[in-house]
């Protein structure tokens, strides 16, 4: 798409390197949501046709995947289209021909090249030009794609010893300072770096039409000079952008209500004098006025080509967004515009995919995986980079490092090629004919096309089970007699292919002798007839070169309608009005059509339009139905047109890799599927499966965004990471959540009463905010740490907390705290030999462990350290305690009691009777139950049950489960099953949740908490604005870090050994002394919940395991929840789910564990916890360092105090609340209010 003038400096929103998905792929979805219903039906029926047939016929079906020479895809056309659903078969090993009427490869991608062309000349090696694609946007997300298409190529060449085949990427210059411009028969010429203030002779003070106001320079606030009329396409875009910034659901919800203008439309009917905001002046008039027809008529003369702001506003707003693509997101404050173009002309690109489709090589999975990685597709080693080799150093944008050595010219061809070949591609082979039979392949249907030679005229037919045809629209009139190219395709497929709009393109080629404008690159533009002259990029060093000349809509169909000398003329009189003080008759090398010009307006092969282009509204009308393919499934569509990227080879690119994707689902090729987007990627292809009522394909990811586990990666509004200069990235494998939220089903989003809930929370947090500060300070005892606590975390606590009656101070409610709380699924008994174990592997020295005897025999143990240990970052000055915590049974009453804490390996040990222990021992409690904090919230709490519970929910939710249309067939939906009705109540909730707490898609311009207190796909909580770091000693990396321990943990994690009798027989505490709530009381329900299940699965499978194995929605269920349990990426990483569930006694098992993991164990976990928050010295999630330099038996209340957080400092990233807000809103939102309510208490 070249038509859009893009100002780099204002044009670009804020973006970061990897987003979760592409504007044009939202748009894309929001069409097929809201008006693809049709296309979802037609889906549905080919794919259910398709496979009901292969069920009839079973081994008889004709195969996609069977090794065979028999092509099994026709494809029409060899523009880039059909080039890649041709690579895309040819490297899953699927055989297919490809028939392009012409003389050569590429469709609208075309180079011309001079006669006096020669790449080994410098004087002649730019005697080029661009006839159709000229550029792309060099780090566009979206666009990625098509550079790594190139390499994956160039690999396949190489292996091939075809090295001189191979396609480079050398600078595309889009603008400098010096190009020129020229309207309304200025003077003379200005240049672009001069024209910031530049009426262009528009104003009515220089005989033009627009109102002085508009044309007359101002200042800004910071005392920048502007001139009004730039500013409005700013101001137009502005709130869009912004909205779409902020989410893409928001953004277009306010978009899409002007689905139905042009961009004239919208400027002229519904912006509003008072939308220019800060630039408007009273002068221009009323704030309700509506812009001047004069303004709009400014803006598309300077902007775009005549009449073309009559096509959608929608496409032009995010036309600016996909801009934003040529800046280098690596580096956010360089403000270049990067766009490439292939060394030694476009055509190569095409050129060099023909070659490798006419071999027997193919793109293989590691030719198509290094890439990815290459262009930044795919992360090296966890990080994202973009280093493709086949950049030309011009092309190779400012690197903060030096770059790696590479050499830079293009490889020499091997002596002697070992490449074997195998004819796919045929020239000059015009399709005339496309008919669906179906009778053919024994019923099941297929196409049958007829094929006419160009040069003898004769023709052939043949046949195949699926054809993609990849023609502009325009081009299916074949001009035969009696015989249409399309015969009985549908209502709606036909008036889309006729209504769809085509916008006309002009170009002209004109060589000099000399390069009168060699100190200019980029394009100059004027209102003359040619509108604007693209400079070369390349051929600097020659003498001579090649000016283009480059113009659209009406003014392409008037130069585009005289003879080719008359263009020619008209071009050198624009070229000269450009450059009075040069005459540029003297330097052009005359007309030879071909040899020293060449025009381009007209081509029977595209059909009379250089490149799709919508009209108001016709994307939601159109879009749906040039997607869906025709007879039941057999003939797909392709080409940019049948894409949203129009104008873009990866429009091409796309629809070609839809069209495959059709035919591998329509054929039920899942493996291929699979295999196809190892090699090419995944997000190519649109949302075909998104509706927003129903369940769609999700799939699970394993690791957080690169921001977060960066830990060198620095907060916003911050100059330095929290973690100093650490350079580490986490790259452990944890459940991180489903990769694509806008595919979770709408049952699973968040409710109006949900966001009425959290209203609720944040206007309590509010007011009680405002009622703490309204109080005033109570004094504070700095005598004696327990009453110093006691009296700041009592006296300046909310009001509405009633103070606690217990905390950690007395042992035997510490000990409470840790059976309750932080340690319900640690606690083990150990015997004299583990003790002992214990004492030598921790490095406590004998003298010390005999303190420990003193209060009676160590009888239990919470080894903290077990999983504390993988957390070796942590914020700067924050201490995460590893604690060993040793515990005896007090005889008298049999209560449990600790009798030593050991913090660190090697540590001190700190006893009850130690010297100075109203400090050093509290301290060490404190400690103890921080490191517990972590523990229960990232380890036992999130990822034991909600991480867990959510990869559970996607599996129960995903489209292979849900939907009983696609094969293996079932006889009832999924939401009717009774395992789902079983585990749906237990589970639903857990994605929404997930999403709200774990921020997948970083975005350091979001809200501060609490506005980001919201779910479906919102900032969340913990990661926005590196909260988590903010408030637990282990942070985000030790989150992480614990996760990988204790999901992994050398493959000794089982989720059945979760089961309460299994977990409590291991520890040793099936029966202890003393009250374990956790173990005794939960067992009962346990217990209970296992009766049920028992009962439950007598009745549903009555025979027992044949009946389960046979279940197939069930079995598909645990085929999804198995590998994601067991498998990252189809590799198998460890075994933590069985490996099947086809048996009475697993199934019990597990659906035992579901319900009791995610309901009850879950809250049992919680309650303990939550009710120890609210008063913060029994749980501070975030301590300091142990005093230094100074020995425990000399530690003061002030050096305790100085461990806590403070208790004034707030937090501006949380809604400007203190830490011991945070706690108490712990406790409130959670089990709370406070100890009082935990049995057994007062």
């Amino acid at each position: 798409m070249s038509f859009l003038h893009f100002n780099p400096t204002t044009a670009s929103p804020p973006r970061t390197t990897h987003s979760q998905g592409s504007l044009r792929a939202a748009h894309a979805r929001w069409i097929l949501d809201n008006h693809g219903a049709n296309y979802r039906a037609k889906i549905k029926t080919q794919r259910r046709n398709a496979a009901e047939s292969r069920m009839r016929r079973g081994t008889t079906a004709n195969n996609l995947a069977a090794t065979t020479d028999k092509p099994q895809v026709g494809i029409v056309g060899g523009g880039f289209a059909g080039l890649y659903a041709g690579l895309i078969l040819q490297s899953l090993g699927i055989e297919f021909e490809l028939f392009e009427s012409s003389d050569r490869v590429g469709g609208r991608i075309h180079t011309w090249y001079s006669y006096d062309y020669d790449p080994n000349d410098e004087q002649c090696a730019g005697l080029y030009g661009e006839v159709g694609g000229m550029r792309l946007p060099q780090f566009s997300e979206d666009m990625l794609p098509v550079q790594q298409l190139a390499l994956a190529v160039n690999a396949v060449l190489t292996r091939n010893g075809l090295d001189d085949e191979t396609v480079y990427w050398r600078k595309f210059y889009y603008n400098s300072p010096q190009q020129r411009l020229r309207y309304n028969n200025m003077t003379e010429p200005t240049t672009a770096g001069q024209s910031a203030l530049e009426s262009f002779n528009f104003g009515v003070a220089d005989g033009g039409d627009v109102p002085s106001v508009w044309v007359t320079p101002k200042q800004d606030g910071n005392g920048q000079s502007y001139l009004p009329i730039n500013k409005v396409l700013d101001q137009l875009n502005a709130p869009f952008l912004a909205a779409i910034n902020r989410s893409f659901a928001e953004g277009f919800e306010l978009l899409m209500q002007f689905d139905e203008y042009s961009m004239w439309d919208y400027l002229t009917t519904q912006f509003r004098v008072g939308d220019m905001g800060e630039y408007y002046d009273p002068a221009m008039g009323s704030k309700s006025d509506l812009l001047p027809w004069s303004v709009a008529n400014f803006l598309e003369t300077t902007n775009a080509g005549s009449g073309m702001y009559s096509v959608s506003f929608v496409e032009m707003v995010i036309l600016v967004y996909d801009w934003s693509g040529s800046k280098n997101p690596y580096q956010p404050d360089d403000n270049g515009v990067y766009m490439l173009t292939v060394d030694h002309g476009m055509q190569c690109f095409p050129d060099a995919c023909r070659t490798v489709l006419d071999l027997q090589d193919s793109v293989t999975v590691q030719d198509g995986v290094t890439a990815q990685m290459q262009v930044g597709m795919l992360p090296q080693y966890g990080t994202y980079k973009y280093d493709p080799p086949n950049l030309t150093p011009d092309a190779r944008p400012p690197s903060p490092r030096p770059p790696s050595p590479r050499q830079h010219t293009r490889p020499p061809q091997s002596p002697s090629s070992s490449a074997a070949y195998k004819k796919r591609v045929y020239l000059q082979h015009e399709v005339i004919a496309v008919r669906h039979e179906q009778n053919l392949y024994e019923g099941q249907g297929g196409m049958r096309v007829t094929v006419r030679h160009m040069q003898s005229s004769k023709k052939h037919e043949r046949t195949y089970p699926y054809v993609i045809t990849t023609l502009p629209n325009s081009v299916y009139l074949n001009g035969e007699k009696k015989l249409n190219l399309l015969e009985d395709i549908s209502f709606e497929k036909a008036q889309a292919m006729r209504e769809c709009n085509y916008m006309a393109s002009f170009k002209a080629f004109l060589t000099f002798k000399s390069q009168f404008w060699t100190t200019t690159r980029g394009v100059a533009t004027t209102d003359r007839p040619i509108r604007q002259i693209v400079y070369p990029s390349y051929g600097h060093g020659a003498k001579g070169g090649v000016l283009q000349v480059y113009c659209w809509a009406q003014d392409a169909r008037k130069l585009g309608a005289l003879g080719d000398k008359e263009r020619i003329e008209e071009c050198l009189k624009g070229i000269q009005y450009m450059y009075p003080d040069v005459d540029i008759y003297e330097h052009f090398a005359g007309y030879e059509d071909g040899v020293t010009t060449k025009t381009w307006f007209w081509d029977q092969h595209s059909g009379g339009g250089a490149f799709a282009l919508f009209k108001p509204g016709q994307f939601k009308r159109l879009y749906p139905t040039l997607l869906t393919p025709e007879f039941d499934g057999r003939l797909n569509f392709a080409g940019e047109c049948c894409s949203v990227h129009h104008g873009w080879i990866l429009g091409a690119l796309d629809s070609a890799y839809n069209a495959v994707l059709n035919i591998l689902q329509h054929a039920g090729e899942n493996e291929k599927i699979e295999q196809m987007k190892k090699i090419w990627g995944t997000f190519l292809a649109p949302d075909i499966e998104s509706d927003p009522a129903v369940a769609n394909i999700m799939s699970y990811t394993y690791k957080y965004n690169l921001v977060d586990r960066n830990a060198a990666s620095i907060p916003p509004s911050r100059s330095s990471s929290i973690y100093g200069d650490q350079q580490y990235v986490f790259d452990g494998q944890v459940p991180g959540f489903v990769a694509n939220y806008d595919t979770v089903p709408q049952s699973m989003k968040s409710a109006k009463r949900d966001k009425q809930v959290l209203a609720m929370l944040n206007a309590t947090w509010n007011d009680n905010i405002a009622r703490r500060a309204q109080q005033p300070a109570i004094p504070v005892n700095m005598e004696s740490s327990v009453n110093m606590l006691e009296d700041i975390y009592y006296g300046n606590n909310f009001q509405t907390i009633p103070k606690p009656k217990f905390w950690l101070k007395d042992d035997d409610e510490f000990a409470r705290q840790q059976l309750a709380g932080f340690m319900p699924t640690l606690l083990e008994r150990v015997s004299t030999l583990d003790f002992d174990q214990l004492i030598s592997e921790a490095g406590i020295a004998d003298a010390d462990a005999a303190r420990l005897s003193r209060h009676g025999t160590v009888q239990y143990v919470a080894n903290y350290r077990r999983y504390l240990e993988a957390c070796t970052v942590t914020p700067v000055d924050c201490y995460l305690a590893k604690p060993l915590v040793f515990f005896t049974v007090n005889n008298n009453n049999n209560e449990l009691m600790p009798v030593g804490i050991q913090l660190d390996h090697g540590g001190e040990l700190f006893t009850p009777d130690m010297d100075n222990a109203e400090n050093a021992w509290l301290l060490a409690k404190m400690q103890t139950n921080c490191a517990g904090q972590s523990l229960h919230d990232v380890g036992f709490h999130q990822l034991l049950t909600h991480q867990i519970c959510a990869m559970v929910s996607i599996a129960l939710f995903s489209e292979e489960v849900f939907n009983p249309n696609i094969p293996p067939y079932s006889i009832e939906p999924f939401q009717q099953h009774p395992v789902f009705k079983l585990l749906q109540p237990h589970v639903v909730k857990a994605v929404e949740f997930q999403k709200s707490i774990y921020n997948q898609d970083y975005n350091p311009y979001a809200s501060s908490f609490p506005k980001t207190r919201v779910t479906n796909g919102a900032p969340g909580a913990y990661n926005i604005g590196f909260i988590y770091d903010l408030i637990f000693s282990c942070g985000r990396i030790g989150n992480y870090q614990l996760q990988d321990k204790m999901f992994y943990d050398n493959d000794r994690f089982r989720f059945l050994d979760l089961a309460i009798p299994t977990d409590a027989e291991r520890r040793g505490v099936e029966q202890t002394p003393f009250s374990y709530a956790y173990v005794h009381d939960a067992r009962l329900w346990y217990d209970a919940i296992s009766r049920f299940v028992d009962q439950f699965i007598a009745i549903q499978y009555p025979n027992g395991d044949q009946m389960i194995a046979a279940d197939i929605q069930l079995q598909r269920f645990f085929d999804k929840l198995i590998k994601a349990f067991n498998y990252v990426d189809d590799t198998r990483v460890a075994h933590r789910f069985p490996d099947e569930v086809k048996t009475v006694e697993v199934l019990h098992s597990v659906l035992t564990m579901f319900i009791w993991q995610f309901s009850v164990q879950h809250t049992v976990v919680n309650d303990g916890a939550y009710n120890q928050a609210a008063f913060v010295p029994n749980a501070s999630t975030l301590m300091y360092s142990l005093p230094a330099g100074k020995p425990s038996s000399q530690w003061t209340p002030a050096d305790v105090l100085a461990c806590l957080p403070s208790q004034t400092d707030t937090y501006k990233e949380i809604g400007n609340m203190n830490f011991m807000d945070i706690q108490i809103n712990a406790s409130v939102t959670g089990q709370g209010p406070y100890p009082q309510t935990v049995l057994g208490r007062g």
